[in-house]
């Protein structure tokens, strides 16, 4: 289970009093906010965090830790990664205060380690996860002195014996903003699996042939897959089977294609749970290029996956069978996962 803090890249339409986001320092992202209608508008200047406001931050991750592992997580992730509210403390062009928690790099770690502090002491460190993203550029975010700053902070999180440490790869750091990637970028993986002890994760723009390697090369014990997950429902098989994989879609055109569930079903088929949505991410399916293999594919020659976008701010992916409607009265069905 992982748990964010998206910081400046909220949007106040998200805020129950309407308030801006808050952040280390007044300074906006490069990328548009979304607000709770889905609408892309310009980021807005967010509101520098006073020091009595981030212990309650903190908590407030130790919180959600302690939720996830009570109804049945087996651990959590936090998301240090792509521009979210930690990497944002953690990250000079995003962090300029000159308290406690800004300036040397030792401080901009700060916001970081109270929260591993407090969620380990809440859950267990065996039961912890943190994702960073080094030489990252999602959302406008930079660090003066990349390299020094992600050494020191993987040296510090390799005492606090964590579960695992999840790399995204430099080269593919704006995934879901653009599919060009940076060729010449820095093996995260290979730089810093040296420095850590425990389960090192590398995520970002593999393949499966690539994925082998890194793991043959042991610059990683686990590669992390996303977008191909989409488009291939089956990913683990066809990878262990060497079938064909369906390209993935830029989870932007997903997003450009999303439409309102609710707006566009029958009012018939729209049920209290369903009423609650503000929109799902394009319907996506994909042909089974052995139809007849009912075992290999048990979700039938064509099924559908949807995401789930709902007013609470969570996101499902579901895979139904092709007979089995989304929407279902009186109530809400999941379908088939």
């Amino acid at each position: 289970m992982q748990i964010a803090h998206n910081g400046r890249n909220s949007h106040s339409s998200l805020s129950p009093d309407g308030s801006v986001p808050v952040a280390p320092s007044a300074i906006p992202g490069n990328i548009p906010a979304l607000t709770r209608d889905f609408q892309q508008v310009k980021a807005e200047i967010p509101r520098a965090l006073e020091p009595a406001e981030i212990p309650g931050i903190v908590d407030d991750f130790r919180q959600a830790a302690v939720n996830a592992i009570q109804a049945g997580f087996d651990g959590v992730e936090l998301q240090g990664a792509n521009s979210h509210l930690i990497e944002q403390f953690l990250e000079d062009g995003t962090n300029i205060r000159s308290d406690n928690y800004g300036g040397p790099q030792e401080n901009r770690a700060r916001f970081l380690f109270d929260i591993v502090e407090q969620v380990s002491a809440a859950i267990g460190s065996d039961r912890l996860g943190v994702r960073l993203s080094p030489f990252g550029q999602y959302g406008g975010i930079r660090d003066s002195k990349p390299k020094e700053l992600f050494t020191f902070v993987i040296e510090e999180l390799n005492k606090r014996h964590l579960a695992w440490l999840h790399l995204i790869e430099a080269r593919g750091s704006e995934i879901g903003l653009t599919d060009d990637l940076h060729a010449d970028a820095i093996n995260n993986a290979a730089l810093f699996r040296p420095l850590f002890n425990g389960a090192l994760l590398s995520a970002a723009a593999y393949t499966p042939d690539t994925a082998a390697l890194a793991i043959e090369q042991k610059h990683a014990d686990a590669v992390v897959f996303g977008r191909l997950f989409i488009a291939n429902p089956d990913l683990v098989e066809r990878i262990r089977k060497s079938f064909p994989l369906n390209p993935s879609d830029r989870l932007q055109d997903l997003w450009s294609r999303s439409m309102s569930a609710v707006a566009q079903a029958p009012q018939s088929q729209v049920s209290k749970l369903a009423s609650q949505l503000i929109g799902v991410w394009a319907l996506v399916s994909y042909t089974d290029e052995q139809p007849n293999r009912e075992d290999t594919y048990p979700f039938g020659p064509q099924p559908q996956g949807f995401l789930i976008y709902t007013a609470d701010g969570f996101v499902s992916a579901q895979l139904m069978k092709p007979d089995r409607p989304a929407f279902q009265s009186p109530d809400w069905d999941h379908g088939t996962p």
